[in-house]
């Protein structure tokens, strides 16, 4: 086996340790099993080492970084001497990954009350025997008053997308050029000194992601924070051959480190942030896709929105855009709801301090309150929107700050509606696990918070759900004169359906030509005003997503990405940065 040792004989300093190129091959054989079990896995990843071998009554070690001061700390628990080989961050995560494997004992836990509050199991026995009752109840009453069981069940629905509709739309009003967001100023960006940043941890889940490995390590590059306050986690699954081989071809810095995964279910994203969340080490933990490319001040804008905040906020959440909003129609309707989304809805939620379900991506979280909710729920696939419920269930708070994260907005409807129907299943994941202990949600979130809850958990796959129902009832009306229909539509609700079918249509076309306006998007408030055609679409993924509820309840629906070329770099802002109040 060729190497290059580093002497020490385990009481020299590491400071008088020389520097030396990468050791290749010194971890393709086989880890002793007798030399790796002085230190546990946890001590192993924080510290970037592992003991593969001995040569005598010395102990080898491979480290990422030789000269890092903090390695004494981990040398130190070796408990003999030892010998340090220079490893590279690929092949020691490779090897720790066929040691320790799917290694569990530092996961942080969630508490005994939040265990309960998993999407492991889909419903709970009272959830089972409350949906069996109301269906037997339903079944009962309309095999003896079907038209009575009918008309009562359709007011109630209109009564309440009537609600819906009109509560978003109340929510996210506020005048022209006021902004509720919180504002990082260029010159308190300049004012952050090193000293002032902590170490900040980027969790990145990759799976089948060799088509985007370039854009995401040139997004990393650019970041404007000094490269020793980083710690980059790309965790990639075992098995994941195209992606580990694609790393393996690139050299990467010693901030960035690969973490290999064990194959295990279930596959999804929050298990793998779950899994970098236990070896992250900064004070402040952001989590970004394989495709995101976010504005290289983002770090610091995040800080300093911290710092204004206070103590209660413990996640600061980055507006998402597309730099492919031209490609196709599709793409334009997606950017145009993103518009709408992060600059209309998650500021109105938190201006009214409701609780905001996250984007997937570009949440800046501090460490220690992921810890205390335990992290991230592994089974529930829409763990974003999930964790912001969390978080507001524990008395803590999200802030929106004034910063863009890049990404490929879906160009391919096959590809938009596996995102779409994985999204839409989530939500639906997390009103039943929130909803197990309606009283004590009361409680948590106080009436004004319980009813947002409502309304955009719950609210948000209703409507996709039930759009197409009522659209095919109001068609066989107007084809047909069907008479059952005037039967479950008496006068009342006949007009409260008519104006429920042109208000949720305005509703939505305007909030999304609102924010295309608000951002100078001129180009999509034309193809916004079309935007009942796109939520057309949604219910496709929607009723997919309901399907999918019942017979693969955590299953991952995997989205490609590297579908468009980059030509040039984003521009969300066409004349610049827009400047609120």
């Amino acid at each position: 086996m060729k190497n290059q040792p580093i002497p020490s004989d385990g009481h020299l300093p590491l400071a008088r340790l020389a520097p030396v190129r990468n050791t290749r091959g010194i971890l393709e054989d086989p880890v002793d099993a007798n030399a790796a079990s002085l230190i546990d896995a946890a001590t192993a990843r924080r510290f970037r080492m592992l003991p593969f071998g001995r040569d005598g009554d010395i102990v080898k070690v491979a480290a990422v970084d030789p000269e890092d001061p903090r390695l004494a700390i981990g040398l130190g628990r070796l408990g003999s001497r030892y010998r340090v080989f220079k490893a590279s961050p690929q092949d020691l995560s490779d090897a720790l990954g066929r040691f320790y494997g799917g290694d569990r004992t530092a996961r942080p836990r969630p508490s005994p009350r939040m265990a309960a509050y998993s999407a492991h199991t889909l419903l709970t026995r009272a959830q089972a025997v409350w949906l069996a009752a109301t269906l037997a109840l339903a079944a009962l009453a309309a095999i003896f008053a079907g038209a009575v069981v009918a008309t009562v069940l359709n007011a109630i629905l209109q009564v309440l997308y009537a609600f819906i509709m009109g509560f978003k739309l109340w929510m996210s009003r506020r005048p022209s050029g006021e902004t509720v967001e919180i504002v990082a100023l260029p010159a308190e960006i300049a004012a952050l000194t090193d000293e002032d940043l902590p170490l900040y941890s980027v969790l990145i889940p990759l799976h089948r992601e060799a088509e985007v490995l370039d854009v995401l390590l040139g997004a990393i590059d650019a970041l404007d924070y000094p490269k020793d306050r980083l710690d980059v986690k790309l965790l990639l699954e075992g098995d994941d051959e195209e992606t580990l081989g694609a790393l393996r071809q690139r050299a990467l810095p010693p901030h960035i480190q690969p973490v290999v995964l064990r194959p295990a279910e279930p596959r999804t994203k929050p298990k793998a942030l779950n899994e970098g969340l236990r070896l992250a080490r900064g004070e402040i933990v952001v989590i970004y896709d394989a495709e995101d490319i976010p504005e290289p001040d983002q770090l610091k804008k995040a800080l300093v929105a911290f710092r204004k905040a206070g103590p209660r906020v413990a996640c600061i959440q980055a507006k998402l855009s597309y730099f492919n909003r031209r490609q196709n129609l599709l793409t334009r309707f997606f950017t145009a709801e993103y518009a709408m989304w992060f600059d209309l809805v998650l500021p109105a939620l938190q201006a009214h301090d409701l609780p905001i379900p996250l984007g997937g991506t570009s949440n800046h979280v501090r460490r220690e309150a992921l810890l205390q909710i335990g992290g991230w729920d592994a089974f529930n696939v829409t763990e974003d929107a999930d964790l912001g419920i969390r978080l507001c269930r524990a008395g803590l708070r999200t802030g929106i700050v004034n910063s863009t994260t890049y990404e490929e907005a879906n160009s391919e409807f096959t590809n938009w509606v596996r995102q779409r129907s994985r999204w839409v299943k989530g939500y639906m994941q997390t009103w039943l696990v929130h909803m197990r202990h309606p009283r004590t949600l009361i409680r948590e979130l106080g009436w004004k918070g319980f009813v947002g809850f409502q309304v955009m958990i719950f609210g948000t796959p209703f409507t996709f759900l039930f759009n197409p129902f009522y659209w095919a009832l109001s068609m066989a009306w107007f084809l047909t004169s069907w008479n059952v229909i005037p039967a479950i539509f008496p006068t009342w609700v006949y007009y409260m359906a008519m104006v429920n079918l042109m208000f949720g249509g305005f509703v939505f076309s305007y909030m999304n030509m609102a924010a295309c306006a608000r951002y100078g998007l001129w180009d999509l408030v034309g193809t916004a005003a079309l935007s009942p055609v796109y939520w057309g679409v949604m219910s496709v993924g929607a009723w997919k997503a309901a399907l999918q509820l019942v017979t693969r309840p955590s299953h991952w629906e995997k989205t490609a990405h590297g579908l468009t070329e980059i030509t040039e770099a984003p521009t969300f802002y066409p004349a610049g940065e827009v400047t609120h109040g």
